[in-house]
């Protein structure tokens, strides 16, 4: 999901990650006085509406503070919300079943620990694959 928080006639950018493929989308405003928003995705300098790449893209992207250390093995329900983050940051934590992208799962296992790691390494985290007060402070402020 992509957070954007545009303001009138201004265009914004910013990333998605669609399948490990990276997008950049950019919202340009209302078009033709219609009142509708129009965003549009481009790779590779092909561009598209959003709407012809995918079926609905929500506007926010739901928040959660995480608060306790995670690791390997962990049963709990933050371990769904951290595979969220995960998947919709490009950790992808699997590409299809168990923890793939709406099937996030409350079981802390091996993918969980690969996808953390990727993102340790990519903030300058060491690579532990604990999700530990480092992390924690790293996940909250960039969500």
């Amino acid at each position: 999901m992509v957070n954007f928080t545009p303001a009138t006639g201004l265009a914004t950018q910013k990333a998605l990650v669609i399948d490990g493929a990276v997008y950049a989308v950019s919202w340009v405003g209302s078009t033709g006085g219609s009142g509708v928003d129009t965003f549009f995705l481009s790779r590779n300098n092909i561009q598209s509406t959003v709407s012809e790449v995918i079926p609905a893209i929500s506007t926010s992207t739901p928040t959660f503070s995480f608060t306790q250390n995670l690791q390997f093995g962990v049963v709990n329900s933050d371990v769904k919300f951290l595979q969220k983050y995960l998947n919709t940051k490009g950790y992808t934590v699997s590409k299809s079943g168990i923890g793939s992208v709406g099937k996030e799962s409350t079981r802390f296992g091996s993918a969980t620990r690969a996808a953390l790691i990727k993102l340790q390494k990519f903030a300058g985290i060491s690579t532990t694959g604990f999700f530990g007060p480092l992390t924690r402070q790293y996940v909250n402020s960039h969500q």
